[in-house]
């Protein structure tokens, strides 16, 4: 854990965690999509296109209050927990982890 002070003096602890293990992967993944409402899966199959990169990397943002209390909706604030994930493709293009993102998480697909 890195610790920093905010522009208020407030503190702000930053955790990193790193899932290599299919495994991990596959439950990680298994999980948010449960935890999410349909709404918030619906959104985020809508977004999808806005929130990768070049890289095939999906950036979500979590509500951390809201996960706090045992919940997970999507966000745009800065009181958020940030998730990367690593969508790969092969070869590796945006185009190619868009279709892999939207076979995880659009309903259509799952």
């Amino acid at each position: 854990m890195r610790k920093y002070e905010g522009y208020h003096g407030n503190p702000i602890h930053v955790i990193e965690v790193e899932l290599v293990k299919k495994k991990q992967i596959k439950e990680f993944i298994e999980s948010f999509v449960r935890s999410l409402s349909e709404e918030d899966l619906d959104l985020l199959c809508s977004e999808l296109d806005e929130r990768m990169d070049e890289f095939g990397v999906l950036h979500i943002r979590i509500g951390k209050q809201e996960a706090y209390l045992g919940n997970v909706s999507l966000t745009r604030g800065a009181d958020s927990i940030v998730i990367k994930m690593k969508i790969p493709s092969y070869p590796q293009s945006k185009e190619g982890s868009l279709r892999r993102a939207r076979e995880i998480f659009c309903k259509e697909k799952r």
